[in-house]
């Protein structure tokens, strides 16, 4: 018997959080932020993997780092078209690397499924905003949270 503790199916239908700079931002290593419930990819990726196909085309392949994740099929379903998913160490734990099929690819932060939900957004909006340059440790970095949720006081 198959134990869904772990993988539970509801979190497929919660809300994606995702956000996406411009398509015409070109500036920075992150082409956008994507928050997911759970560690678990067979469960968070497709219908992440079915929303970026808007933009993508059919996506060919999701490259991660298998240190910031549970443990992963080798493969997922996405929009009925089967999606690699490869390990790689030499990547950012904090990102995954969205590849379509007929090329061209999306670099996406990864916010901690466990982060709070006012920093999370804001974490989101941040890596998406179309002139950021920061890199994923800068926009995770707990200073960074303390500057996106606590507003700067007025000096005078």
């Amino acid at each position: 018997m198959r134990s869904d503790l772990t993988h539970p199916p509801s979190a497929a239908r919660r809300a994606l959080r995702l956000r996406l700079k411009p398509r015409e931002s070109a500036v920075g290593l992150l082409d956008g932020g994507w928050w997911p419930h759970t560690g678990c990819l067979g469960v968070e990726l497709p219908p992440l993997l079915e929303l970026l196909a808007v933009r993508l085309g059919p996506i060919g392949r999701v490259v991660f780092n298998p240190e910031a994740f549970g443990p992963a099929p080798r493969r997922v379903l996405a929009g009925g078209w089967p999606v690699v998913l490869r390990r790689s160490a030499a990547l950012d734990p904090a990102m995954v690397l969205v590849l379509g099929r007929a090329g061209g690819g999306l670099r996406l932060l990864v916010v901690p499924p466990g982060v709070a939900e006012e920093t999370g957004r804001r974490v989101l909006q941040r890596a998406a905003g179309r002139e950021n340059i920061d890199s994923p440790a800068e926009l995770l970095a707990p200073r960074a949270w303390l500057r996106l949720v606590v507003p700067r006081q007025r000096q005078g």
